[in-house]
Parts: structure tokens; sequence; C-alpha cells
């Protein structure tokens, strides 16, 4: 985090990251049994012929249905409104980071505005690094004063000037479950505003 976190940088948008041949907002949180079996051996099958540099296994869900755990407890002691188990993920403003990950990344951009505040959370740093779930497996983790902490929208100004935001020039590492995360993470705990969307599309999930 080392650009500068005047005002005038701040983003006015989120941006949510999928691979173009699917469709937006598909959460793998969602899936369960056989079928979660099948979209994962898939997303193995991708990683092996460098479709997407992400891994993901029985250990990423693991990890990650932990993260997802916490945030719901930070969120809900914070006073914030969650309508779904899981939340649809925005980066603040674009990341390179994300867009690296695949040669067929597509995004959507949402304006900030149209996100409720009461719904909306945010980790500085990517959202496992935040709550620190993989720490013990020497997983990125936030700075102490950031960890296991959500924040909301209008702290974002405040933070930024604080913590700095992402380089815009940041790319995708060889590896992205052990590089630090480059990006401000938005967690989306209901489907508005994006409802759009997952009509046309058919997604159960962000």
């Amino acid at each position: 985090m080392v650009q500068s976190g005047e005002s005038s940088d701040l983003p006015d948008f989120a941006t949510h990251y999928f691979i173009s041949s699917r469709a937006p907002f598909l959460n793998l949180s969602d899936l369960v049994g056989d079928e979660l079996d099948r979209v994962l051996e898939a997303l193995r099958a991708e990683h092996q012929a460098a479709q997407n540099l992400r891994r993901f296994g029985a250990l990423y869900m693991s990890l990650r249905a932990e993260t997802e755990q916490r945030l719901r407890r930070c969120v809900v002691a914070a006073g914030g409104t969650i309508h779904r188990d899981a939340p649809h993920y925005f980066t603040l403003g674009s990341s390179a980071w994300f867009a690296g990950l695949s040669p067929q990344m597509s995004s959507i951009e949402v304006p900030l505005a149209e996100f409720p505040s009461e719904s909306t959370s945010v980790t500085w740093y990517d959202s496992f690094a935040a709550m620190g779930a993989g720490k013990d497996l020497g997983l990125p983790v936030a700075p102490p004063d950031l960890l296991g902490t959500v924040h909301r929208l209008e702290d974002v100004a405040t933070l930024a000037a604080a913590h700095g935001l992402p380089s815009p020039d940041d790319q995708a590492p060889s590896d992205p479950m052990t590089a630090e995360h480059t990006f401000v993470e938005i967690q989306l705990w209901t489907d508005d505003p994006i409802g759009t969307w997952l009509a046309s599309s058919g997604s159960r999930g962000g």
C-alpha cells in the first residue's frame, strides 16, 4: 500500500472481477457436495492450463469458510445488516493484481454511492489477510492495527490517509496464495445494488 491517500485519489467505484466465460457474481460459498467438487475440479484444470493463477481446493475452502465466519461476526458486532451468508466481493477501484490473474478476466464497476452502508464492509487488504485465517500456514497477514477488523465505507478516506492506497501498476504475482495482496476489498452482504446482473445471469453469489 504505497500510493498517496489524498481524497482526490480515492476511487468512487468498486470492481467485481470474473472469468469472461462464466457469469459474474458466482460464489463458491454457495455450493455444497458434488456440485462444489465439480466446480473445484474445473478450477484446478484451469489453473493447470495457466488460465487462472489462483489455486482452489479443500484448504482454500476451509480458510474461506473461516474467513467469512469471522467477517460476519465483525459486521454484526459493528451493527451491520447481513442478508447473505457469504458476501459479494469487490475491490476498491480497479486492481491490476486481480485483472492479471487470468487472460480471460472481465470486470463490472459499481459506483460506491450505490452500496448500502449498513450492508457493506471493507477490509484494508484481502479479507484472508485481514482476518488472519491463514497465518498458521504462513499466508499474508494484515498489520496489527488492521488485523481482525472490518470497516465501513465512510471510513475509506481516513484509512487511505493513514495507510495509503494500492499502487495502480501492481501486477499479479506468480503465486497469489503467498504474495502480499495489493488491493482493498469490499464485501456486499446483500443482492442490492447488483440485482440486475444477478437476474440477467442467473448468478447466486459474488
